[in-house]
C-alpha cells in the first residue's frame, strides 16, 4: 500500500492545498504502536522494542536518497533525542513538527546493525494523508478528510493498479473535504477507528454506523481529480 501511495502523495502535493507539508519521507513505529494483543508479535516478527524504528521509506523521497533504510533505529533529530516507550509516536510527532518549518533538510542520528550513523535527510513535500488497513472482509475504503482506510477485503479483491485508483479517489475526496460537505466527518472517523483494532465490532461496517452514500456530484468530482492525480503520478488512468 505504501509503495502504491508514494507517487500519488509525492507528485500531487501541489493539488493537496493545505493538506501538503514537508515530510521526513519515512514512517517509524515501536512495539507500542500496535494494540496490546499484537505487541508480542511486533517484537518477535518485526524486532520492535522501546525505540522508534523505520518501517517504510517513501519511494523517491529525500529519505530514500539519503540512505534511510527499513529497520534503522531512530536516536535523534537535529540533536534532540527522540522519545521512547508507550507514547513515543505521539511525542515524537509533536517534537519534530516545529523542526520541519522553514528548513529543507534535517540531520538524523540512527542505529544500523548496532552502529551509530548520521544522515542529512532532505525533506519531501507531499500530501500528508495517512493510510491504514482495516480489519474487515467487506470491500470498501473510507476517508475522513485527513485519513484513509482500506479494508483487507479491498486488498484481497484488487490488483495494485486498481488499488492505486481507489487511493487516488480517496485522496481526492479528502482534498475536497467531501466528508465535511456531507456532514459525515465524525462518523467516518469513528468507522476508521473501529476497524483499526484486530477484532472489530461487526456493527462498525454492517450498515448501522450511520453512513450515507456519497453525493453523486461529489463522487464525480473525486473521479475527475483522481484521474488527473493518477496521470501526474505516472500511473495509467485507463
Amino acid at each position: 500500500v505504501y509503495k502504491i501511495l508514494a507517487p500519488l502523495i509525492a507528485r500531487n502535493a501541489v493539488l493537496c492545498k493545505t493538506s501538503a507539508r514537508p515530510l521526513l519521507g519515512f514512517t517509524a513505529k515501536n512495539r507500542y504502536s500496535f494494540p496490546a494483543e499484537l505487541r508480542a508479535a511486533a517484537e518477535s516478527r518485526l524486532q520492535l522494542g522501546e525505540s522508534l524504528q523505520v518501517m517504510q521509506v517513501l519511494e523517491g523521497s529525500g529519505a530514500m536518497r539519503a540512505g534511510v533504510r527499513r529497520g534503522d533505529v531512530l536516536e535523534s533529530i537535529e540533536g534532540q533525542a527522540l522519545p521512547k516507550g508507550a507514547q513515543a509516536e505521539t511525542e515524537a510527532a509533536k517534537l519534530i513538527a516545529p523542526m520541519l518549518k522553514n528548513v529543507t533538510e534535517v540531520g538524523i542520528t540512527l542505529q544500523r546493525n548496532g552502529k551509530p550513523l548520521t544522515l542529512t535527510v532532505p525533506l519531501t513535500t507531499a500530501c500528508a494523508f495517512t493510510v491504514d488497513i482495516g480489519n474487515a472482509p467487506q470491500v470498501n475504503a473510507y476517508g475522513d478528510d485527513r485519513r484513509i482506510l482500506v479494508t483487507t477485503g479491498m486488498l484481497d479483491a484488487l490488483s495494485d493498479q486498481e488499488l492505486a485508483v481507489v487511493l487516488a479517489r480517496a485522496i481526492a475526496h479528502n482534498v475536497q473535504q467531501h466528508a465535511r460537505a456531507m456532514q459525515m466527518r465524525a462518523t467516518l472517523s469513528g468507522v476508521i477507528d473501529a476497524l483499526l483494532v484486530p477484532r472489530p465490532d461487526p456493527a462498525a461496517f454492517a450498515g448501522s454506523a450511520g453512513l450515507r452514500p456519497m453525493d453523486d456530484k461529489l463522487d464525480q468530482e473525486a473521479d475527475r481529480i483522481a484521474l488527473y492525480m493518477l496521470a501526474r503520478a505516472g500511473l495509467d488512468p485507463a
